[in-house]
């Protein structure tokens, strides 16, 4: 329990230092706000594709550590990125960090609240602290994975085929690892994952319902919020807490103005890789469609948070359609924004002069060929619009599902 009570006192000082920090800083390290949003004022035509146009998330086997000591003055190496990845777990749709030797995860209380008792999730807030190790509480579904092995497999996928692969290796692996397959984000390799599954997990520390919720809606998307959306987890295995040499120490003074600011984790499959045109799709039919439909769910929540039995449920729903609707916006304002347009253009371009991008046998390149598909979708626009939300699992019917 010691080291429950000294993790909660250090996250306490490095929220605090990190509030500190970000309200009374250097004006040096303060976003330029006379800046556009989305890129500088440059005339269009001169706009060129960047290196990292695809966008700053890179796989943990493929970092550039060159980069990273250029751009940021991080040092570092090949050993330190292993420990990163170590310390790394996976949680069903969510990311932690194993924080003690002896098996406590920290991650978001967004993740954990699905699986809190009915007694823990009601419509009253509750906190929850576990002041002995024989106190922490079971959360019934809830499991954590922990990368044990990497494997580059592209011949044997590019031979046998990806479930093929995945299917012989999960045979050999043990009972309680999983094996997946993924295609890395550059789009030229596939790795086999292989995850140790623990599904003893429990909970030694929840903070304050209201606590974890504050100025959720109100957080710019890609920086951490100002509140404690914190948990404590323990993983367990045969009834001992999981011994985890390789945990990640949390730093007592917490960040400081101009520290570099690395997240790791797994994240959601994003567009980053699509075509300047297959985004113009996007921005043009997909995303507003979605934004209507949030709105509607919006109102729709609204409606039903009518009794205070089911306000506790109903606030959750209606929070995390907002934050959709909020990251919807944005990704809308991305894609309007000419020069980020442009800067599509000019990727495109630079993959068709400099990647030799195979052509076929009609003379066209994939992208050329991703913008005729593009074309004959716009021509169905009006029925999309009208019918997409037939087959969309939060606002359709169960049957049509």
């Amino acid at each position: 329990m010691r080291s429950v009570r000294f993790l909660l006192r250090i996250l306490g000082v490095a929220l605090l230092a990190f509030s500190l920090s970000s309200a009374g800083g250097s004006s040096t390290f303060a976003q330029d706000r006379s800046v556009p949003r989305f890129g500088s004022v440059v005339p269009l035509d001169t706009v060129q594709a960047e290196p990292f146009d695809l966008g700053r998330v890179w796989s943990l086997r493929q970092a550039p550590l060159e980069y990273f000591r250029e751009s940021y003055g991080v040092d570092a190496d090949e050993k330190g990125l292993r420990h990163l990845r170590d310390g790394t777990v996976r949680l069903p749709g969510c990311t932690g960090t194993l924080v003690s030797p002896d098996g406590l995860v920290l991650t978001a209380a967004r993740c954990v609240r699905p699986f809190l008792s009915a007694r823990m999730h009601g419509a009253d807030p509750e906190s929850f602290v576990a002041e002995r190790q024989v106190d922490e509480q079971s959360l019934a579904g809830l499991h954590v994975d922990r990368l044990v092995e990497t494997e580059t497999v592209t011949d044997l996928v590019e031979q046998k085929g990806r479930e093929a692969v995945r299917e012989r290796m999960q045979s050999a692996a043990g009972r309680d690892q999983r094996v997946e397959i993924v295609l890395e984000e550059q789009g030229d390799r596939y790795v086999a994952y292989t995850y140790h599954r623990s599904e003893d997990v429990r909970l030694a520390f929840y903070p304050d319902r209201d606590v974890t919720l504050a100025g959720r809606l109100g957080q710019p998307l890609s920086y951490p919020q100002h509140a404690w959306d914190v948990a404590v987890l323990r993983v367990y295995q045969d009834s001992v807490p999981l011994s985890t040499p390789n945990h990640l120490s949390i730093r007592r003074t917490g960040v400081r103005p101009g520290d570099p600011v690395f997240g790791t984790g797994y994240p959601a499959k994003t567009r980053r890789g699509e075509t300047h045109k297959q985004l113009a799709f996007q921005r043009d039919l997909h995303l507003p469609v979605e934004l209507s439909l949030a709105a509607n769910w919006i109102k729709s929540v609204r409606r039903n948070m009518n009794t205070l039995e089911a306000e506790g449920d109903w606030t959750d729903r209606l929070s995390d359609i907002r934050m959709k609707r909020n990251r919807l916006r944005a990704q809308l304002d991305g894609l309007q924004s000419d020069y980020v347009m442009d800067r599509l253009r000019a990727r495109d371009r630079e993959l068709l002069q400099n990647a030799g991008v195979e052509e076929s046998t009609d003379g066209k390149s994939i992208i050329d060929r991703l913008a005729d598909i593009q074309k004959k979708k716009r021509s169905l626009g009006d029925a999309y619009r009208a019918f997409s939300f037939l087959v969309h699992p939060e606002y359709s019917s169960a049957t049509l599902r």
